[in-house]
């Protein structure tokens, strides 16, 4: 038998275009649009099988050993695509009051493999790959975001109030790959369910320094925060979860599409919880080279009742920068 001896490797191909521009929002504001695109192409870090891949005829090799293409394994990145786009604004209202907000959206579809299996491979179904299979994971993810806000001044505090939502959801599509127990009908790619997470926080919150005879002011700042979350697991089509009944070898055959058997309806969930919280922080140096910061935070959750955190931290700085001399001469 005569093995082909050809190597086959490569770290993939990048192709990244990206861009922005700044543009004027009437007289007192400002928009900065930026997107790009990333096209990257699969890395290839493998050895050959040398395995035996297909049956037995009359007792001898197939013929088909010594053509098959032993570099049958996708080890190292996968093959993306993706799309960015982002924008910024903000507009002055006035001389102490201002309002911001952005949006982004960005979707990235990718693919992965997972291991060969061979023409022999009772995993495999002849018929459908008479000369085996990688079977491939194809996820498609989808992030948006978006806030609105607006900062003001409030006396000696300076205010900013805000409301920012975000969502992330991922799609699984199964490809070249087949559901074994349903045999040689099998369907060769599946939709395999997902999930989706999503938050959205209103916050308002202050910030001033007090004079209480310290090194430094106190720095005072304090909030409220409200925050939504929803998480959400759907099913797949039902041929990426089931079993179709065909037996292996006497026995039941796994059910479900290979390398990635679909999220089942009783996987599904659709959770939603609220939290409020309100906290504060404090924040002086007693000395010139000792800073100390302390914060407090009381929170309220729907599903599972109060909590109660805090933080004490100390910062000792081994050289007071107050007392360091520049230069006078310019360095040449």
């Amino acid at each position: 038998m005569c093995i082909r001896d050809r190597y086959d490797r490569t770290d993939g191909e990048t192709i990244n275009l990206s861009g922005w521009v700044g543009l004027p929002l009437g007289a007192d504001g400002f928009l900065t649009l930026a997107a790009e695109y990333v096209d990257q192409k699969k890395t290839i870090r493998t050895a050959p099988d040398w395995r035996q891949q297909y049956p037995l005829v009359n007792g001898a090799f197939d013929p088909r050993e010594a053509s098959f293409d032993r570099y049958n394994a996708w080890y190292g990145e996968p093959e993306l695509e993706q799309y960015s786009l982002f924008a910024n604004a903000g507009y002055n209202l006035s001389d102490t009051t201002k309002l911001y907000g952005w949006a982004s959206y960005q979707n990235r579809d990718s693919t992965s493999a997972g291991f060969f299996r061979r023409a022999l491979d009772d995993r495999n179904i002849i018929q459908i790959y008479p000369d085996g299979f990688l079977p491939l994971i194809n996820p498609e993810v989808e992030d948006l975001s978006g806030a609105v806000g607006v900062t003001w001044k409030l006396g000696e505090w300076d205010m900013d109030t805000s409301l920012v939502y975000g969502s992330n959801r991922m799609d699984f599509t199964i490809r070249d790959t087949l559901n074994r127990s349903i045999g040689p009908t099998s369907k060769t790619v599946f939709d395999a369910g997902g999930f989706k997470y999503e938050q959205a926080v209103f916050n308002f919150s202050g910030v001033r320094t007090y004079d209480v005879g310290l090194a430094t002011p106190l720095n005072v700042a304090a909030g409220v925060e409200v925050r939504r979350e929803g998480y959400e697991i759907f099913a797949g089509e039902p041929d990426s979860y089931r079993n179709g009944g065909v037996l292996l070898n006497g026995a039941p055959t796994p059910s479900g599409a290979q390398v990635f058997p679909g999220f089942r309806p009783a996987n599904e969930v659709d959770k939603h919880r609220t939290s409020v919280g309100t906290y504060l922080d404090l924040e002086a140096n007693l000395t010139e080279q000792l800073l100390m910061s302390a914060a407090v935070r009381a929170e309220h959750y729907s599903d599972f009742g109060e909590t109660v955190t805090g933080k004490l931290a100390l910062r000792y700085d081994a050289v007071s920068y107050t007392h360091l001399t520049l230069p006078t001469t310019p360095y040449v």
